[in-house]
C-alpha cells in the first residue's frame, strides 16, 4: 500500500512538474532557466526569454544595423521593440517571478526525487508494467528482466498526460450529454405536470361545461319552439301522409326529415343511384325544405360541422357567422359577429369543427389569422395563433388535436396538441410542401386528409404523406376544384368538385368508386353524421343540402 501511495505521488509530481516547466523554460531553446547563462530577462512587451537567446538575438540585429550608439531588440513572440541604453542584454530587468520559481522548484525536486533504498541517486526511469519510478541503480537491476519495459521520467509523463487529457476529454463530453439528458428530463417533467393539472382541471369542469352547454341549448330551443307556428289543417294531413308514406317503403330516415319532393323523380333518381352501383345508395332528403326554410338565412355558406345530437354549424362568409341549425334545417341560433375595428376587410369563418367531447367548436378565421374555440352557444373561450398567413381549414382528430390548415401557396398544415380549457399548446408539428391546402378531415383511426387546389392528399397520425389523388381520377373522371373532404365510417373519401358540382366517393388507396350527387352549385363543406346524413354547403345556390346514404349488403366489394 505505501508503494502505491508513493508511485502515485510521484506520478502526480512529475505531471505537475512537466506542466511548470513549460512555464520555467524559454520559448526560443526550450530550455528551463537557471540563475546563470540562462537566466530569464524582460522585455518592454512583458515577454520572457533567457540571456543566452537575447544576447544572440542582439547580436544579430547589430551586425546589420549600421547605427551602433541606439539598440533595439526585437520581440521573438509579438515582434515588439525593446530600447536598449548599450549593446548588452544584461542591462534587461530580470523576471524576479520565474527565479523565485525556480528556486522553489528546486527545493521541491530535492525533496522528493530521491531513490529511497539509494538517497544519493535521482529518480530518472520509470517501468511502464509496474508503474514504478527508478533510479539508475535500481533501472538496472530492474531491466534485467525481460518482463520490464523501463522508460525515462519524461516520456512516461508525456505518455500518460496524453492519456489523462483523453480521459478529461471523454469526461467533458459525457458530462455534456448527461446535462442535456438532465435538462430534458426536467423539461418533460415540467410539460408532465402542466398536462397532468390541465388534465385535472378539464375533469373537474367537464360535468359543469356539459350542464351549461345543455342548459343554454334548452333555452335556446325553448326561444325556437315558442317562434314557430302550429301547423294548419291542410299541412298537418300532407305531413301525416309524408309520414305513412315513409313506413311503407320502410325508410331509414331519422326522426326530423322527410321526402319534401312527393314527386317520382325522387324515386327515380334513387333507382338510378342502385343501377350505377348496387353496394351505395344516395337519396337527396332536403332539396326543397333547406331552400324553403334557410331561404334568407345563408348568404355564403363555407364549413360546416355536425354534434352528435344533432346540430349543424355552419361558417357564412358573406354574414361573417356561425349559424346553427337542427336536423330540419331551422334556424336555431347564431354567433354574434366579430368586432373588427382593426381590419380593413371582413373577418368572416371559414373550416369550422366540433371537439372530440362535442361541447366545443373551433373556427378557422383567416383575417384575423387565427383558430378561434367557442362554446356551443358562441362564448369565446380562447385563440389560437402561430405563424399562420391563411388558416382555413381545421378537424380535431379522436386525440383531441386540431388540425390546421395554412392556405397559401408554399402552404401547411399544422397538427396542434392543446389544453381546451385555457389554450395552451403543449406540441406543434408542421408540415410543408402544400399548394394552397383548404379543407381538412380526419378519419376514426386519425388519418388526415386534406384537398388542396389541384389534389386530394392522405397522411398518417404522425404527419406522414401516405396518397396523393390528381385530378385524374381513371375511369375518365376528373376533379376539377377539390373543396370540402370527409370519411365516412368505412374509411372511404368523400370529397366535393366545386365546378363540377359533385360529390365523389374515394376508398382508401384513392380509387374512384362512384360519383355520390351532381347538379349541387357549389358545394363547398361536407360532413357525415352519425346517423348517415351527408350534409353539403352550396354556396352558389345560398343553402345546405342533406343527403341520406347507405352502404347495401354488398358494401364489402368497396
Amino acid at each position: 500500500m505505501h508503494s502505491v501511495n508513493y508511485l502515485t505521488s510521484k506520478m502526480a509530481t512529475n505531471v505537475c512538474n512537466l506542466s511548470v516547466n513549460s512555464i520555467l523554460a524559454c520559448a526560443v531553446c526550450t530550455e528551463l532557466y537557471n540563475e546563470k547563462e540562462l537566466r530569464p530577462k524582460l522585455l518592454q512587451c512583458g515577454h520572457t526569454f533567457c540571456l543566452r537567446c537575447l544576447t544572440e538575438i542582439l547580436k544579430g540585429a547589430s551586425e546589420q544595423s549600421s547605427d551602433n550608439r541606439d539598440s533595439k531588440l526585437s520581440c521573438p513572440s509579438c515582434r515588439q521593440e525593446t530600447s536598449l541604453s548599450s549593446l548588452s542584454a544584461m542591462d534587461l530587468a530580470d523576471n524576479f517571478a520565474i527565479i523565485e520559481c525556480l528556486s522553489s522548484a528546486k527545493g521541491a525536486n530535492e525533496a522528493c526525487c530521491y531513490c529511497e533504498k539509494h538517497p544519493d541517486e535521482r529518480i530518472k526511469f520509470f517501468c511502464m508494467p509496474c508503474h514504478r519510478l527508478l533510479c539508475p541503480c535500481c533501472a538496472l537491476k530492474h531491466m534485467s528482466q525481460n518482463i520490464h519495459n523501463v522508460v525515462k521520467v519524461e516520456a512516461a509523463a508525456l505518455k500518460y498526460k496524453q492519456k489523462i487529457q483523453e480521459a478529461l476529454d471523454y469526461c467533458k463530453e459525457k458530462r455534456h450529454l448527461l446535462e442535456k439528458i438532465v435538462q430534458e428530463s426536467l423539461n418533460e417533467k415540467k410539460q408532465l405536470s402542466v398536462f397532468t393539472l390541465s388534465l385535472e382541471h378539464l375533469r373537474k369542469n367537464i360535468s359543469d361545461t356539459e350542464l351549461l352547454t345543455q342548459k343554454e341549448t334548452l333555452i335556446q330551443l325553448d326561444k325556437c319552439i315558442s317562434r314557430k307556428q302550429i301547423p294548419d289543417q291542410t299541412q298537418s294531413s300532407k305531413l301525416e301522409h309524408i309520414a305513412q308514406k315513409m313506413e311503407r317503403r320502410n325508410d331509414p330516415t331519422p326522426p326530423g326529415f322527410w321526402d319534401a319532393s312527393s314527386s317520382e323523380d325522387n324515386d327515380s333518381s334513387t333507382r338510378n343511384y342502385h343501377q350505377e352501383n348496387t353496394n351505395f345508395s344516395c337519396r337527396n332528403v332536403s332539396e326543397m325544405l333547406s331552400n324553403r326554410r334557410t331561404q334568407g338565412c345563408l348568404l355564403n355558406p363555407i364549413g360546416v360541422a355536425v354534434t352528435d345530437d344533432g346540430f349543424v354549424f355552419v361558417t357564412d362568409k358573406s354574414d361573417e357567422r356561425v349559424k346553427v341549425f337542427d336536423y330540419s334545417m331551422e334556424l336555431l341560433w347564431h354567433f354574434s359577429k366579430p368586432e373588427q375595428p382593426k381590419y380593413n376587410k371582413p373577418c368572416f369563418p371559414a373550416g369550422i369543427a366540433i371537439s372530440s367531447l362535442g361541447y366545443l367548436v373551433a373556427i378557422a378565421e383567416p383575417i384575423k389569422q387565427q383558430v378561434s374555440v367557442h362554446a356551443r352557444d358562441g362564448r369565446k373561450i380562447f385563440s389560437l395563433k402561430q405563424d399562420w398567413q391563411c388558416p382555413f381549414g381545421v378537424a380535431v382528430n379522436t386525440k383531441g388535436q386540431i388540425v390546421v390548415t395554412d392556405k397559401c401557396e408554399c402552404g401547411s398544415f399544422y397538427i396542434l396538441t392543446v389544453d381546451w380549457t385555457c389554450g395552451n399548446i403543449f406540441q406543434i408539428k408542421v408540415i410543408d410542401g402544400l399548394y394552397q391546402p383548404s379543407f381538412v378531415a380526419c378519419s376514426k383511426t386519425d388519418d388526415i386528409v386534406i384537398t388542396t387546389s389541384n389534389s386530394v392528399k392522405v397522411f398518417d397520425v404522425t404527419g406522414s404523406l401516405r396518397l396523393t389523388i390528381n385530378h385524374e381520377l381513371g375511369s375518365n373522371q376528373f376533379l376539377h376544384s377539390p373543396k370540402g373532404v370527409a370519411f365516412d365510417n368505412k374509411n372511404n373519401i368523400i370529397v366535393s368538385d366545386y365546378y363540377s358540382g359533385k360529390v365523389v366517393l374515394l376508398n382508401s388507396e384513392g380509387k374512384w368508386l362512384m360519383d355520390i350527387i351532381s347538379g349541387l352549385q357549389g358545394p363547398q363543406g361536407i360532413t357525415v353524421t352519425p346517423n348517415s346524413l351527408l350534409v353539403i354547403t352550396e354556396s352558389l345556390s345560398h343553402n345546405i343540402s342533406l343527403h341520406h346514404f347507405q352502404y347495401t349488403n354488398n358494401h364489402n366489394v368497396l
